[in-house]
């Protein structure tokens, strides 16, 4: 993946990593749990909306129109 020796970029990827692990390592002796960002921004007061849809490379090449087409449309009766 960052294989390219020599390329500042990919050591500072490399770097990042060994710094995400160490970081993950650390968190795991003091026994913190890992936790999804929806649940974080749940338990620190954030309100989320009821409806999220997934968003992704694919509903963004597509466009709003598509969204409308998947159900996300605000004609809804509440």
């Amino acid at each position: 993946m960052l294989a390219q020796e020599g390329n500042p970029i990919a050591e500072a990827g490399r770097d990042v990593l060994a710094k995400i692990t160490e970081m993950e390592n650390k968190a795991r002796d003091m026994g913190v749990g890992k936790v999804p960002y929806r649940r974080y921004l749940s338990l620190v007061g954030f309100k989320l909306p009821k409806y999220s849809p997934e968003i992704n490379a694919s509903t963004y090449l597509r466009g709003a129109a598509a969204n409308k087409a998947t159900g996300d449309s605000e004609d809804k009766p509440k």
